[in-house]
């Protein structure tokens, strides 16, 4: 069906008189496909002032914009412990401005619940093309949610989201501790050999997740509140 903003020159007339309303011929490359952009939205994306949140989001919206402006299908789905909220796959500026509107009416939960990327799958058909867009911080890394998509997608792809290092700590040595399900805070004296310690457990955390993406053959990059969504998603 016409739609406002579609090119006239498009409009297929033989169509339009047979359904007596206007019909627009629609043009798909071999390269377009339907891809599914899954973004965790659980409380542990609102810590330290929504700053993961706010990368996340541009990250998801300027993949969407490219995907979309290259012809593709994309739809979004956001979760928790469970699916949140959808937007069913679709092409042009319409699609967009639903998933731009999905994205701020749904900011990620202040309390409670997990992060279940696996809840995602009944919703996607077979050979699409999935991107997951999360911190990963829960027991296993998602790790198993990842290779039950892989089986399911055509391409997997995830990008990590987490705090800058200097977001851990004050400059007096202090880190701020802060239980997700109460809000509840602490502030802590970290050791040199605690903070040190602390660090080589975040990296071994992000090479566990890179090693097994690398297995399933699911393309992965992490990046840190202190970079640029541009910067990001060139890298990824």
């Amino acid at each position: 069906e016409y739609l406002p903003g579609d090119s006239l020159r498009d409009i297929d007339w033989r169509a339009s008189a047979r359904s007596r309303q206007h019909q627009v011929r629609r043009f798909r490359t071999e390269s377009s496909a339907d891809w599914f952009i899954c973004l965790d939205r659980s409380a542990s994306m609102s810590l330290h002032g929504n700053k993961k949140w706010a990368l996340a989001l541009r990250l998801t919206a300027a993949l969407a914009y490219l995907l979309i402006h290259l012809d593709n299908r994309v739809g979004l789905i956001l979760f928790s412990h469970r699916v949140d909220g959808m937007q069913p796959l679709g092409r042009g500026r319409q699609t967009y401005a639903a998933i731009l509107q999905l994205l701020q009416t749904m900011p990620p939960a202040v309390s409670g619940g997990g992060s279940a990327l696996k809840a995602c799958g009944r919703h996607i058909r077979p050979g699409c093309q999935i991107i997951a867009v999360s911190d990963f911080l829960v027991p296993g890394g998602m790790r198993n949610d990842l290779s039950l998509l892989a089986a399911i997608a055509e391409q997997t792809q995830a990008i990590q989201v987490l705090e800058a290092p200097a977001e851990l700590q004050t400059g007096d040595g202090y880190i701020t501790l802060q239980d997700i399900e109460s809000r509840e805070q602490a502030r802590i004296l970290l050791s040199p050999a605690a903070r040190e310690k602390l660090g080589e457990r975040m990296l071994q955390l992000v090479a566990e997740l890179r090693a097994h993406c690398l297995r399933y053959r699911i393309s992965f990059s992490s990046c840190n509140t202190s970079e640029h969504w541009r910067e990001v998603l060139l890298g990824h």
